[in-house]
């Protein structure tokens, strides 16, 4: 549980910055990234994801520091965020055409909202399946 929350936190801090300034840092998303990655033996699957990442960007569907806070989604969760990676790009396509707005804006409070709902989800499947 401590992981999750540890996850959470960062995820918040992230997306404060990423409001206010458009904008998510280096220093907090790469060592995060790494560390997650060899404690959670999630190697393969942020190899799989930057792949997928790089697809992403090249579209111009999310900018780089998008792709990299996906991948620290990953180095966390596992392949579960390729879930959370469609729930965001699905959220920031409802809310910009409710708001007929497409002016550029902070992807990472999206991601953040979609982790919540697949670790959530994730948590009462596991609870339902026991």
């Amino acid at each position: 549980m401590i992981p999750i929350a540890v996850f959470f936190a960062l995820m918040a801090v992230v997306s404060g910055i990423d409001t206010k300034f458009r904008q998510i840092p280096n220093i907090i998303v790469l060592p995060v990234t790494f560390v997650a990655a060899c404690l959670f033996n999630t190697g393969p699957a942020v190899g799989v994801t930057f792949l997928i990442g790089l697809l992403i960007y090249k579209r111009n569907l999310l900018a780089g520091g998008d792709i990299k806070l996906f991948i620290m989604v990953t180095a966390f969760l596992g392949l579960k965020a390729i879930i959370v990676l469609g729930l965001t790009i699905l959220a920031i396509k409802f809310y910009r055409r409710i708001r007929d707005n497409y002016a550029p804006l902070a992807v990472a409070p999206f991601m953040t909202a979609a982790s919540v709902v697949i670790v959530t989800a994730d948590y009462c499947i596991r609870q339902f399946c026991r």
